[in-house]
């Protein structure tokens, strides 16, 4: 009988790792373009503030004709990704909702803080203040982008495999760090008057909470997606190289007359031999047969 040492860590070399991930974006132009467009409307807010680019000129030079460039791809050319996309930017919207069922109470009852989202929309339509436009960029913009950008990253990724508590922690770090992070640093750094809300204790804690508040949603969004659709980019690339399930156990069964004895049976029963863990990814139903055989 032969053994097989047990690697307590799942790893893979990092050439494989990029290959992976380099089989889940059949189509890079596409993904970069997603994730590019979702990305820019939060990265304006804060070009606009720390007054590197206004929201009309990225909004009429860069937003609007990437999108029709996108249009025509999903119209023309489908691809897996863009199911994926859909279900981010609907449920970016739902994780909006969610966090302003928090914030507004906080903004117009308890009057805790200010809401900057007239001013934000008065900078997209060159006025001084529109909350239409405003509310139009945070949901249509900021909520809907992000969540298209963390669905096709986890399809990247290989989120699908993970259990749920693992998927809602992974979008609640992302609405952590870099997306409210980059809010608080965007303040800390806007210049006399640009600020978007005054910092102090209970606005950073209000807008910590409420961005909890929209990765929740949004992780669970991501976890009922893939259940429902089939993880969003081909099934078949779904996990990671560095996951790994658990070795299994090959039972060794003797073959022919030789099993008719009862005691060649039995030993077999208690011999078995663990898989390496290095197989567990490759490996087919042939070659295991054939590494049975092997062993035996």
């Amino acid at each position: 009988m032969v053994e097989t040492g047990r690697q307590s860590p799942c790893s893979a070399p990092i050439p494989q790792l990029l290959g992976t991930i380099r089989d889940r974006i059949p189509d890079p132009f596409r993904f970069g373009l997603y994730l590019v467009l979702a990305s820019t409307p939060l990265l304006a807010i804060s070009g606009e503030v720390l007054g590197v680019l206004s929201l009309r000129t990225v909004s009429e030079l860069f937003l609007f004709p990437l999108l029709g460039i996108l249009a025509v791809l999903v119209v023309f050319k489908p691809d897996g990704m863009d199911r994926a996309a859909f279900a981010g930017f609907g449920w970016g919207l739902v994780a909006c909702a969610g966090y302003d069922l928090f914030r507004l109470p906080n903004v117009y009852v308890f009057h805790l803080w200010g809401d900057f989202f007239g001013r934000i929309g008065g900078w997209a339509t060159g006025t001084s203040s529109n909350y239409l436009a405003g509310y139009l960029w945070r949901y249509l913009g900021d909520g809907a982008g992000i969540g298209v950008v963390v669905f096709i990253l986890a399809a990247v990724v290989g989120v699908s495999s993970w259990p749920r508590r693992h998927v809602v922690g992974f979008t609640v770090a992302f609405a952590v760090f870099p997306v409210w992070a980059g809010l608080v640093l965007t303040d800390a750094l806007a210049p006399a008057g640009r600020a978007l809300f005054p910092l102090n204790a209970t606005t950073f804690v209000l807008s910590l909470a409420g961005h909890l508040i929209f990765g929740a949603i949004l992780g669970y969004g991501l976890w009922v997606s893939q259940q429902r659709t089939g993880r969003g980019l081909p099934r078949a690339n779904r996990d990671l190289a560095w996951s790994c399930p658990a070795p299994q156990l090959a039972e060794i069964r003797p073959h022919g007359p030789a099993a008719a004895n009862p005691g060649e049976l039995a030993l077999a029963e208690e011999e078995a031999v663990d898989i390496p863990e290095q197989l567990c990814l490759r490996v087919t139903p042939n070659q295991l047969s054939g590494l049975t055989r092997r062993i035996g």
